[in-house]
């Protein structure tokens, strides 16, 4: 025993001693204790599973199986994997024999770490399949040059299909005369003096074409070579790709430290087109980036932006200006970003510079543009708004915020709904939707409310697109008409006021329409209309609206110099008084009428507006207010005249009728002792010829004329028959025919047209051609012609002529008691029917001294029309 104790415990491998029935551990010696990193006393109360790995391969059941079947044979041998105390895992080879120790029998477990070796194995195998199925191409020579080794990639680069072909090769085959010289008076002796050589080579396949490689040459201390060689084809494809795509870059793409200087590593590009240096001269630190190129006043914005983003390990863009060759001044933007290596410490700095200068001073001048627009949104009068596709609120001027009264931070990201909720506007969204289909602006007119208030707005929806058509985003801009739609309704509505104040006839009516109107138009309800009395030198209420009447048990009168009312009358000036507390001279202090308008309305009184509201008056109420009164002020002179007009024609009806009346007694009660006297004188004259007799004939005669004359005149002022076309010349005429004599002469020198009654216009005629016979003696010449500065027409004689005082007493004087009552009888005859066709007459001097009348039918610029039948011009005499 002590022999086997001193090699149990002596031995480098670790033992465990197993019971043969059951596997329990009895003994172990020291080596055993490091390989399973337990003590031999814990080593035994542990079973194989208790320090196995958590696998099913290495479970308990799985250890006594294989202890069985050593037992069984003998003897078994296998790996296993086993867990030690510190948690560590290691595999260890097992080998367990079946031994007799002193007639008993036991189970030997004689165990190896071999996790060391597992280790290096494994790597073999995977190098070596890495070697295998590697793109790149890898070969052994040995000293003579000749291939021992080559992988299916070195094979395949040089076209051959199977590796074995190369073997007993020398590489020589595979390159170029030239190549071979490089190789012999560069590359090999740079091998045997470094050991390796790394660089670019141009490799010969077998088909005879070459391509570039990348080689690595390693020296074997048995005098061959390991080769390592990659086809660069495509990498040098790519590179002159580019090269080129560098050379059109508008920019430079550079690698650098990052130091303050920013030495270049690297660059490619637009170098010499953006600083005027070429890019070896950077790239050599000639001149540097940092140093020389960024301009002074930049050089730490751009320091501390670009560590800022290395701070928080993101890429960088950053703008600044550089100072060229030439000592011009360009705007450049860098984007760039870390470069790190495997510890994650920043070894360099890529990236891309290109000159902005042109976008910065375009992106300065949209900006500016931007801003000036910014401005005019923001200080337009018009509601502006902008929404994306989704119909969110980008953008909302100051209008639209106090219009409806919420900060612009209510709209932006939100929509129409959000904000308003059912209270959305339908309207606008139909608009919207309506534009973006139509992709044009579309307007219309829109009524909101807004407060208590309904509002219109003339809304233009303006759809913006991009090149590809697609709709991004929205523009809204209202402009606010609401007043301008009042005041389009209150002009409407004075027009139809204006119809029928002039269709009123009365002056009651009249002011009961001025009254309504301008409650119901200016949303004035305590408005009413004072009349001016005379005799009561006083503004008395004259149309009133319930709203005042309801407010005032009785009307105030208004006075001179107690009042605004009085002031406006009487200085025929309106006023507008929106505070009528506050304003001087007021009728009652007190009055509940918050603010008023007061309108002159001529001789006629004043119109009154008033409200029991405070209002601003602005010049839409000034100006519809003084419309109102002017056509209400000429709507009452019109009355006014209409019904003077009526009364003197009912006076003149009278007048007539009574001038008629005694001109008929007169007639009848002279006419009929004038019948009986000429009878009895004819009976006399029968008897014999007496000259006194003759006399008394001619004075009964010249009676009966007068009486006659009498008749005529009464009648003749009433009115004309029908009127027509007739020709002055003709109708003179025919006059001229009953009253000529053998001596007198008439002369028609025009071609006069008027519209008149014939027999009156006859009449007319005969009246003054009788009046130049009998005064202008019976060899007068009389003339008859058209005016020249009127239209209308004249007759002139030569006789002595009128004298001027006594002309207008010839045509208005109806006292006839005097010598010349035979032509003052003539003469109102013609002015009557002269003033029944409208027409004026009057008596000037003849171009001989004689009388002309001249009678004017209308002004000469004058459109003519015909006087209907009973129409009647009021001479104003």
């Amino acid at each position: 025993m002590p022999a086997y104790e001193e090699i149990f415990h002596a031995v480098n491998e670790g033992i465990l001693v197993h019971d043969i029935e059951t596997g329990q551990i009895l003994d172990a010696n020291p080596t055993a204790e490091s390989v399973y990193g337990y003590a031999i006393e814990e080593l035994k109360q542990l079973t194989v599973g208790d320090f196995s790995v958590d696998s099913p391969e290495y479970s308990q059941e799985e250890a006594l199986e294989r202890i069985q079947h050593a037992v069984e044979q003998g003897e078994s041998q296998f790996e296993w994997k086993i867990e030690r105390k510190d948690g560590e895992q290691r595999l260890i080879d097992v080998n367990l024999k079946r031994v007799t120790i002193q007639g008993n029998d036991f189970l030997l477990a004689i165990v190896r770490d071999i996790t060391e070796r597992d280790r290096l194995e494994r790597e073999a195998r995977r190098l070596h399949s890495a070697i295998e199925i590697s793109m790149e191409g890898i070969a052994i020579l040995d000293k003579d040059d000749e291939y021992v080794y080559a992988n299916s990639a070195h094979a395949e680069m040089y076209g051959f299909e199977d590796p074995d072909e190369l073997i007993g090769e020398s590489w020589r085959i595979l390159y170029d005369e030239a190549e071979l010289e490089r190789f012999e008076s560069e590359i090999m002796p740079e091998i045997g003096r470094e050991g390796e050589w790394r660089g670019e080579a141009v490799g010969r396949r077998v088909d005879g074409t070459r391509f570039p490689q990348e080689l690595t040459l390693t020296g074997l201390e048995s005098g061959g070579l390991v080769c390592g060689i990659r086809d660069i084809t495509e990498r040098r494809e790519r590179e002159l790709y580019l090269s080129r795509l560098f050379d059109n870059l508008p920019g430079v793409v550079y690698r650098c430290a990052n130091e303050s200087e920013w030495p270049m590593e690297f660059v490619r590009g637009s170098c010499r087109e953006l600083t005027g240096y070429d890019a070896d001269v950077v790239e050599n630190e000639v001149v540097t980036w940092g140093g020389d190129i960024i301009h002074p006043d930049d050089q730490q914005t751009v320091w501390e932006t670009i560590q800022d983003a290395f701070d928080v390990e993101e890429s960088f863009e950053v703008e600044y200006r550089i100072v060229t060759k030439d000592g011009g001044e360009r705007w450049v933007w860098e984007q760039g970003t870390g470069v790190y290596d495997e510890s994650n410490e920043l070894v360099a700095l890529e990236g891309f510079i290109t000159d902005i200068t042109e976008r910065k001073v375009l992106r300065e001048e949209v900006e500016r543009a931007k801003a000036e627009l910014q401005s005019v949104l923001d200080n337009a009068l018009a509601v502006v708004y902008k929404k994306d596709p989704k119909g969110r609120y980008q953008y909302v001027n100051k209008q639209y915020e106090e219009l409806l009264g919420l900060p612009r931070d209510a709209f932006i990201g939100k929509t129409a709904d959000d904000v308003y909720g059912e209270n959305a506007i339908e309207g606008n969204r139909t608009l919207e939707r309506q534009a973006i289909e139509a992709g044009e602006p579309i307007r219309n007119e829109e009524e909101a409310w807004i407060g208590d208030r309904r509002r219109t707005f003339l809304t233009t929806v303006i759809p913006l697109f991009d090149e590809e058509g697609e709709f991004y985003t929205l523009y809204g801009i209202a402009t606010e008409i609401t007043e301008v739609k009042e005041r389009e309704r209150v002009l409407h509505s004075l027009t139809t006021v204006g119809s029928q104040l002039m269709n009123a006839s009365t002056p009651v009516s009249i002011a009961q329409i001025a009254t309504e109107t301008a409650n119901e138009v200016l949303n004035l309800p305590i408005t009413g209309v004072w009349s001016y009395d005379s005799e009561e030198n006083a503004l008395v209420p004259f149309a009133t609206t319930d709203r005042a009447d309801d407010l005032f048990d009785e009307q105030p009168v208004f006075r001179p110099g107690n009042s605004v009312a009085w002031k406006v009358f009487e200085n025929d000036e309106p006023q507008m008084l929106g505070d009528v507390a506050a304003a001087p001279n007021v009728h009652n202090p007190d009055t509940p009428i918050r603010s008023e308008m007061l309108f002159p309305l001529g001789d006629h009184g004043v119109l009154i507006c008033g409200s029991f509201r405070d209002r601003n008056f602005d010049e839409y109420d000034r100006e519809f207010g003084t419309i109102l009164a002017a056509l209400t002020t000429s709507a009452l002179t019109r009355a006014d005249r209409e019904l003077a007009l009526k009364q003197r024609e009912r006076e003149l009806e009278r007048k007539n009728d009574r001038l008629e009346e005694f001109a008929s007694v007169v007639a009848h009660d002279i006419r009929n002792p004038l019948t009986v006297a000429k009878g009895y004188l004819e009976l006399e004259l029968e008897g014999g010829d007496s000259r006194h007799l003759q006399k008394v004939e001619e004075g009964v005669d010249r009676t009966a004329e007068i009486v006659e004359n009498l008749l005529a005149l009464a009648r003749a002022g009433k009115e004309i028959g029908e009127v027509e076309p007739i020709d002055i010349d003709h109708v003179a005429t025919q006059a001229w025919s009953t009253v000529r004599t053998d001596e007198a002469r008439l002369l028609l020198e025009g071609e006069t047209m008027v519209e008149g009654d014939p027999l009156r216009l006859t009449q007319l005629f005969e009246n003054l051609f009788r009046n130049a016979i009998e005064h202008g003696g019976i060899d007068v010449t009389v003339h008859v012609g058209d005016l020249d500065r009127d239209r209308g027409f004249y007759l002139e004689d030569d006789g002595p002529g009128i004298p001027e005082a006594e002309r207008k007493a010839l045509l208005t004087d109806r006292q006839f008691d005097d010598d010349d009552a035979e032509r003052r009888f003539g003469l109102a005859i013609v002015t009557d029917i002269v003033d029944a066709h409208g027409w004026e007459i009057s008596i000037t001097e003849g171009s001989e001294g004689g009388a002309r009348f001249e009678i004017v039918t209308a002004d000469a610029d004058s459109t003519h029309r015909p006087i209907r039948e009973g129409e009647k011009y009021i001479h104003d005499r």
